[in-house]
């Protein structure tokens, strides 16, 4: 028996360890397994960030959901207006994120909504996208579904809501 439990030990700390390659390709799968709900959102924003940057359009109309852009009118027309929206060169931003999940028979579906600051060289902004992680029965559905943006001084205003229900790009002006 107590070779056995030796055996044991042996395969479990060489899997653990391994050598330095195999180490490497777990290390990056583990991290990308746990990546948290945060650091998926913080990533969405760079890539809203970047592609507004660029200006590029079509790779921006690309963060959508497949499902997303079927019931979206004129995307390339609301990706325009927002790019012309903000005003100045992006300095800094930063958010949070709150995520919900659900687990129907084994399928999982993880939703997240992104709520960011962002500074330019000439104004402020908040941000706030929607959308799907995961969902394991209509993967269709992975990507942005909306994104809502306003200056800080409009936020700030009183009894100001987001309050927009469908998918698109939402600007809310005074």
């Amino acid at each position: 028996m107590k070779q056995i439990i030796f055996i044991f030990c042996i395969i479990l700390m060489l899997s653990l360890c391994g050598c330095t390659n195999a180490g490497s390709n777990r290390n990056k799968y583990m991290s990308n397994w746990f990546k948290s709900e945060q650091e998926i959102s913080d990533n969405m924003m760079k890539q809203i960030i970047d592609l507004y940057s660029e200006g590029n359009v079509e790779e921006f109309e690309k963060l959508f959901s497949k499902n997303s852009l079927k019931n979206i009118g004129d995307i390339d027309k609301q990706i325009s207006s927002f790019f012309e929206f903000i005003e100045g060169d992006i300095q800094e931003y930063s958010g949070d994120c709150a995520s919900s999940s659900e687990n129907n028979n084994g399928n999982r579906r993880i939703e997240l909504d992104g709520m960011y600051h962002i500074s330019t060289s000439k104004n402020k902004y908040y941000l706030n996208f929607y959308m799907v992680y995961k969902a394991d029965d209509t993967p269709s559905d992975v990507g942005l579904s909306k994104i809502e943006i306003a200056t800080e001084e409009t936020v700030n205003r009183e009894n100001f809501m987001w309050d927009t229900l469908e998918n698109g790009i939402f600007i809310q002006r005074e």
